[in-house]
């Protein structure tokens, strides 16, 4: 199948739903060039192929579109380890879609090169390997949003723990809230996400007192975390109220009442909010 819709410059749609691929072992411009006439280019059906047997997907959708398709929906595919896949989506800016390595590719050079530079395109990078995920780290670092090649819509598929942010005294007043958001943390992988766990890690010396502390269930619309410090009971200072909105953000509002501090406390870090995300549905 290489080569098999290469510069099809007026194809709108494919569907490949009905192919064998298991038996297939080069797929290299496919459609490299294609639908450059079109207005629409969609590709169905490839998701479900069986690409085991590929060792090369070089050029596979190099250039394809042109410069007037706005979207190229290809839905997902699957890369095996050892498959050849450079300049794989070279100029290609309009692609969307989740393509899952299985290992690390036998070539990558230039593989998204000013592909997915289009506003409202996106391709999520999966893994299913060490050697994958490895694979994935570099091409988002070569081609992603802050890609030191090229940048492109080109996010890693995973979610992780974001890291803590530190809670001190002298931030902690409802004139100046705390404001977290799931998606500025995760505005490099484009990836929907909601919060799944919301935890309270006490800073050194400090302990929580659990009769005013309530950090373990979600959703909730407030939580409260008294603490005390070498002994010294401050359950009047807790985070009042904590506001979640789950509506595309995964957002996180503190508006923080603290009790007496003494002044040797104030500014002091009490503890670390961390929280662990999911993808959202």
């Amino acid at each position: 199948m290489s080569g098999w819709f290469e510069d099809c410059y007026n194809l709108s749609y494919f569907d490949g739903s009905r192919i064998d691929c298991s038996k297939l072992t080069d797929l290299s411009f496919m459609f490299s060039g294609a639908g450059k006439n079109s207005d629409s280019f969609r590709a169905e059906g490839i998701s479900n192929w069986d690409m085991k047997s590929v060792r090369s997907v070089k050029r596979m959708f190099c250039s394809a579109g042109g410069s007037r398709v706005q979207h190229i929906d290809i839905g997902g595919l699957t890369i095996p380890g050892g498959c050849t896949m450079d300049e794989f989506a070279y100029s290609c800016r309009a692609l969307n879609g989740t393509i899952t390595l299985e290992g690390a590719p036998a070539y990558t050079a230039d593989a998204f090169y000013h592909g997915v530079t289009l506003e409202g395109n996106r391709v999520l990078l999966s893994f299913s390997s060490a050697a994958a995920e490895a694979s994935v780290d570099e091409l988002v670092a070569q081609y992603g949003r802050h890609g030191t090649r090229s940048q492109g819509y080109i996010y890693k598929n995973a979610i992780d723990v974001v890291a803590p942010e530190n809670i001190s005294f002298g931030q902690t007043s409802s004139e100046d809230p705390i404001h977290l958001s799931a998606r500025a943390q995760l505005e490099n992988r484009g990836i929907p996400a909601k919060i799944s766990q919301v935890a309270f890690v006490p800073g050194d010396g400090w302990t929580a007192v659990p009769q005013s502390t309530d950090f373990a269930r979600l959703p909730i619309d407030s939580k409260k975390v008294g603490v005390s410090y070498k002994d010294k009971d401050l359950t009047n200072s807790y985070v009042e109220s904590l506001i979640m909105d789950f509506d595309g953000t995964a957002s996180l509002d503190f508006k923080a009442s603290i009790g007496p501090v003494g002044s040797q406390l104030e500014g002091a870090a009490f503890g670390n909010i961390v929280l662990t995300l999911e993808k959202a549905d």
